[in-house]
């Protein structure tokens, strides 16, 4: 999006968010959830083994190794598993077994939206498919949220099949990840510049369609989890704010911090100290 473009969007929610603010809620909202299809597509990772349509549209994505080891793996928004293109030939040398979940919307999803609440829903359907615990679930940006609330989800009301003690993954690897859904939304807004009422209408619209924003708190899920967390995030990421990362490690008792510096969002999932300290999480 070049600069003319951006001053015009903004110039445009400026003005109608105060003359039609409901209307400006709206198209806010479909501008927020709305996947952009040119990025959410795989383009350099093989083809999986198996593909999985599951019941809510999703896909789990399983390529197949010999170790007895494996991985989960969820990108974020606007993501797809090339994001995971430096992390994935290493897992692939060690012949771990990597499980991709793609949220609706994503992947071969004809979808064109999705938010936070498919995300979760997703990994939930992929558990029940996934021999568990694998040895890590990694998530980046709203993957990562979503993974931390899903995994706390499941951990705490287990299915009536599982035994209690059924969880995820034996490790959590969250990257970039958001403190709170609800600080994401509201940073949208301000970047619009919606006015006061839009920006109230418009997130009690994001409840409507995702939850009540309690129950999408990822603080509030990984202070309750007992699954160790490695929070991975860059000083200087300029989406999600490196004190959210912060806030999740001093919240729980058992997620440690490693922090980077200059690698922004998600050139963060390239860099090759990272995918070390990821393949340390699992082995």
């Amino acid at each position: 999006m070049n600069t003319l473009t951006a001053t015009a969007i903004l110039s445009y929610f400026w003005f109608i968010s105060r003359i039609l603010p409901n209307y400006a809620a709206k198209r806010a909202l479909k501008l927020m959830f709305t996947v952009d299809k040119t990025k959410a597509q795989s383009k350099k990772i093989p083809k999986a083994d198996i593909v999985t349509r599951l019941p809510d549209g999703s896909h789990l994505h399983v390529w197949k190794g010999e170790s007895d080891k494996s991985v989960l793996l969820i990108h974020g928004w606007n993501g797809s598993f090339d994001h995971f293109q430096t992390l994935f030939p290493l897992l692939r040398d060690r012949s771990i077994t990597i499980y991709g979940v793609a949220p609706l919307g994503y992947g071969k999803s004809n979808e064109m939206m999705s938010n936070p609440k498919l995300f979760i829903n997703a990994i939930k359907h992929a558990c029940k498919l996934i021999p568990r615990p694998v040895n890590a679930a990694v998530g980046h940006s709203m993957g990562a949220g979503a993974l931390a609330i899903a995994a706390s989800e499941i951990e705490l009301n287990p299915q009536t099949d599982m035994k209690a003690k059924d969880i995820i993954a034996n490790k959590l690897v969250l990257i970039s990840s958001p403190a709170s859904f609800l600080e994401v939304i509201e940073r949208f807004a301000n970047a619009l510049r919606l006015s006061t009422k839009a920006t109230t209408l418009f997130t009690n619209k994001v409840e409507e369609l995702v939850g009540k924003h309690e129950e999408v708190e990822v603080v509030n899920k990984v202070k309750s989890s007992t699954i160790p967390s490695l929070v991975i995030h860059d000083r200087y990421d300029k989406q999600i704010p490196f004190k959210d990362a912060q806030r999740l490690v001093s919240t729980s008792k058992i997620a440690t911090l490693y922090q980077t510096e200059q690698l922004g969002h998600t050139r963060i999932l390239f860099n090759s100290t990272v995918c070390d300290k990821i393949l340390m999480e699992i082995e």
